[in-house]
């Protein structure tokens, strides 16, 4: 005979509904059980920290209150949703902060998520989290050091067996965001010191590490490489990344944001990259886009500021699919 349990019933959760600007109901934001939703609202640019760990800790409560180990396993799925660059908010500061939180509350199961970072958002993710750790050092540091270290490994070793077999290698963007010699993360965490050590077995050494940041680089046809070494028509802007092409549109044109005229007269290379551009994006060349938010689009037309939209914005829009 089954004997009934004497164990309290979790409670149900209370909720109160209100009417919202449709006259449709909704849950109202204090509502047991509702905190989840509070906080996927409220992620967005500029939330402050308190709010922000105010939000959690209610959530938290929430899923104390109701034996509801799902809501804290949404925290988690919130937060990468926050940063995915590709189908969610995009938003960089925010998810730094709420891993941080998560961190503090649950450092194992960040520890083993944290690896899924750079497929939500990009590399540089993972130096930029840490300046927002307070401790100095942590497991937290040494987990992005590993990550860093094995896959810089892993894309060496691609490249080198590529090279033998005369083919195209295979390797991701690690190279790109690692921590150069006298760069800020550097100069803040140490950064490249500590993934030298790990690579090169004990020994910091500098000089092997930046002929593999080089090496590696040279292999990924960076933009921003041929930008510093003045080699402008070396350019291939079918394969310039949608932020980079937003930010330096200017650059490839050779001219200012607020001074419509060509800034380099007397530079043949620049007049070179400059009518390349130009033809490209009269043909209506396919150009990478998916990561620009339409927001930031509009903002360039509609916005106000120093020079009105140019042709050229105009036509990089069109490139990349949008038709503000």
């Amino acid at each position: 005979m089954l004997k009934r349990s004497t164990a309290a019933a979790p409670p149900r959760p209370v909720l109160l509904h209100v009417y919202g600007v449709n006259n449709h109901p909704a849950l109202s934001a204090s509502s047991v059980g509702s905190s989840l939703l509070t906080l996927s609202f409220a992620i967005c640019r500029g939330l402050n920290e308190e709010k922000m760990r105010s939000l959690v800790d209610s959530v938290l409560e929430d899923a104390r209150l109701l034996s509801d180990v799902d809501m804290v396993k949404n925290l988690f799925v919130l937060a990468f949703q926050s940063r995915w660059c590709r189908g969610g908010k995009a938003e960089r500061l925010v998810f730094y902060q709420f891993i941080v939180l998560l961190y503090e509350r649950f450092p194992n199961v960040v520890l083993d998520l944290v690896h899924l970072i750079p497929k939500y958002g990009y590399w540089k993710d993972l130096l930029s989290l840490l300046l927002q750790c307070s401790e100095p050092d942590s497991s937290l540091h040494a987990k992005v050091w590993t990550l860093f270290a094995e896959q810089l490994g892993r894309d060496l070793l691609e490249l080198e067996e590529a090279l033998k077999q005369d083919r195209v290698p295979t390797i991701s963007l690690c190279a790109k965001y690692a921590p150069s010699e006298a760069g800020k993360h550097s100069k803040a965490l140490q950064a490249d010191k500590k993934i030298s050590k790990l690579l090169f077995q004990g020994s910091q050494n500098a000089a092997e590490y930046r002929r593999m940041l080089s090496c590696l680089r040279k292999q990924l046809d960076i933009t921003e490489t041929h930008m510093c070494a003045q080699r402008w028509t070396e350019i291939d802007f079918a394969k310039v990344p949608s932020l980079c092409m937003d930010r330096q549109k200017y650059a490839f044109l050779g001219e200012k944001k607020n001074r419509a005229c060509f800034m380099h007269p007397d530079d043949p290379v620049r007049q070179a990259c400059r009518e390349k551009f130009i033809v490209l994006l009269s043909n209506g060349a396919n150009l990478k886009g998916q990561q620009v938010l339409p927001h930031e689009l509009v903002a360039q037309v509609y916005l106000p500021r120093s020079r009105p939209a140019a042709a050229v914005d105009v036509r990089c829009f069109a490139a990349v699919g949008c038709s503000c």
